[in-house]
C-alpha cells in the first residue's frame, strides 16, 4: 500500500529491537570474530533498509489497537494548525523538520569533510625511509595492493585514515620505533582492504537522516567497534602472545598521546577519520579478545546461522500492522441496521479527489483517507472503479 504513519511506527520499533539486541549480543563470542563483524554489519544494514523501507504490503494483516494507540494516532493525523491558506497536522509537521534537519547534518558533513580534506593538500607523501621501508613491509606480509599515500602531520595526536577513492594515512610527528610502526601501519591498512571508512561514511550519512532517531547513534557505536575488532583480529592473527601483547602496548601508548593535553596538537576529526577517539571500555574490551584470540571461535557456521535468524526477523517484521482501533460508523449508515461489513460485497473508489466506501453492494459513505482507508484495506476491501458502484 506504501508508506503510512502506522507503518513507520513499525518500523522505528523494530530496528529499535534490533538495535538493542545487537548491544546485548555483540559481545558473546560468536559475535567477536573476524566473521562475526559480518554478521554485525549485516543487522546493521537490515536496521537502516527497515527504517527506510516503512511500507504497508499488501500481504501485511492489520492488527486492531485501541487505547493510547488510537489516540496518539489522531493527535498525530487529525490534530491540525490552521493558518491562511493551508492546514497542517503535527505527522506532516515532523515530516518537514525530519527533511530540514536532514538536509542541514548533510551539508554539515559534507562541508567539514570538503574542509579538512582541502587543509591536507599542502602536506606531500612522507619521504622518511623508515616510513616507506616499514609501509613496504606491511603490504608483503599481508599480501595487500593498496594505493596509499602515508602524509606525517605534525599537529596529530594520534595516527588515522582519510579517503575512499584517493586512500591516505595521517602519521603524527612522533618517533615511532619500526615496531610500532609496523603495527600502526597493518591496523590503518586492514581498514582500507575492510571498506571500513566507506562502511563508516554510509553509517554517518544515515545518522545524519535519522537525526532525531538516538538509537541509530548507538547502532553507529556498535559497528566501529565492530570494525576496530575485526582489524586487530587480523593484524595479530599470526602472531605469539609476546607480540599481541606488544600490539596491545602500541594501542595504549596512542590512547595515551590522544588524551595528552597539548595546544598544538589535535585529532584527526571524527568527521573523515576511520574511528573515533578511542575510549578505555571498548579498549578493554578489545585486549580481552585479543588475549584470547585462539581460542575465540570464529567458524562461519554460528555467523551463517546468526544472519538467518536476523533475515527471518526481519521479514516477519512486515506481517502485522497494528493499527488504530474505532467502532463502525453506523451513524453514516442511513438505512443499514448493521455494523457488519462484507469484504466481498463493498468496496472503495476514489471520485474527485475524495474517497468513498460502498458498504455491502448498497450504502456509500465518504472516508477519511488518512484514518478509514487503511483501516478497511487491511480488512480485506479492495480499491474499484467508479464504475462499480450501485
Amino acid at each position: 500500500m506504501g508508506f503510512t504513519f502506522w507503518s513507520f511506527l513499525v518500523a522505528l520499533a523494530w530496528c529499535s529491537i534490533f538495535i538493542f539486541a545487537l548491544t546485548l549480543f555483540r559481545k558473546h563470542v560468536t559475535l567477536s570474530g573476524k566473521h562475526g563483524a559480518f554478521a554485525l554489519i549485516l543487522v546493521c544494514i537490515l536496521c537502516i533498509l527497515r527504517m527506510f523501507l516503512s511500507y504497508d504490503f499488501s500481504f501485511s494483516k492489520g492488527i486492531d489497537v485501541g487505547g493510547v494507540y488510537t489516540t496518539f494516532s489522531d493527535f498525530m493525523l487529525k490534530t491540525t494548525s490552521a493558518f491562511d491558506f493551508f492546514t497542517i497536522s503535527p505527522w506532516e509537521i515532523f515530516l518537514i523538520l525530519w527533511g530540514l534537519g536532514a538536509a542541514a547534518m548533510l551539508f554539515r558533513f559534507f562541508i567539514q569533510y570538503r574542509a579538512y580534506t582541502k587543509s591536507l593538500r599542502p602536506f606531500s607523501s612522507c619521504q622518511s625511509e623508515q616510513v616507506q621501508t616499514v609501509s613496504s613491509s606491511v603490504l608483503h606480509d599481508f599480501g595487500m595492493k593498496i594505493n596509499c599515500s602515508i602524509l606525517c602531520i605534525p599537529e596529530l595526536h594520534m595516527p588515522g585514515g582519510i579517503g575512499v577513492f584517493h586512500k591516505k594515512i595521517l602519521l603524527p610527528d612522533y618517533n615511532y620505533s619500526d615496531e610500532e610502526l609496523y603495527f600502526i601501519l597493518a591496523h590503518e591498512y586492514c581498514h582500507f582492504r575492510n571498506g571500513d571508512l566507506l562502511l563508516k561514511y554510509m553509517i554517518h550519512i544515515c545518522c545524519c537522516l535519522l537525526w532525531w532517531f538516538p538509537p541509530i547513534r548507538l547502532l553507529q557505536k556498535q559497528i566501529m567497534q565492530a570494525t576496530e575488532i575485526r582489524c586487530d583480529m587480523k593484524v595479530s592473527e599470526h602472531l605469539s602472545l609476546p607480540f599481541r601483547i606488544r600490539y596491545m602496548d602500541v594501542l595504549v601508548q596512542s590512547m595515551k598521546r590522544a588524551d595528552q593535553k597539548d595546544g598544538r596538537r589535535t585529532d584527526v576529526p571524527y568527521i573523515v577519520a576511520l574511528s573515533e577517539t578511542v575510549s578505555k571500555s571498548t579498549m578493554v574490551e578489545r585486549f580481552k579478545i585479543l588475549s584470547n584470540a585462539p581460542e575465540i571461535k570464529t567458524g562461519s557456521r554460528n555467523t551463517i546461522l546468526f544472519a538467518i535468524i536476523i533475515c527471518i526477523f526481519f521479514f516477519a517484521s512486515y506481517l502485522y500492522l497494528p493499527l488504530p482501533s474505532y467502532e463502525a460508523p453506523t451513524e453514516q449508515i442511513e438505512g443499514n441496521g448493521s455494523t457488519y461489513i462484507d469484504p466481498e460485497l463493498s468496496w472503495l473508489y476514489i471520485k474527485n479527489g475524495n474517497y468513498y466506501l460502498v458498504i455491502n453492494g448498497s450504502d456509500t459513505v465518504q472516508v477519511d483517507e488518512i484514518i478509514e482507508v487503511p483501516i478497511y484495506v487491511a480488512g480485506g476491501i479492495t480499491f474499484k472503479e467508479e464504475t462499480n458502484e450501485k
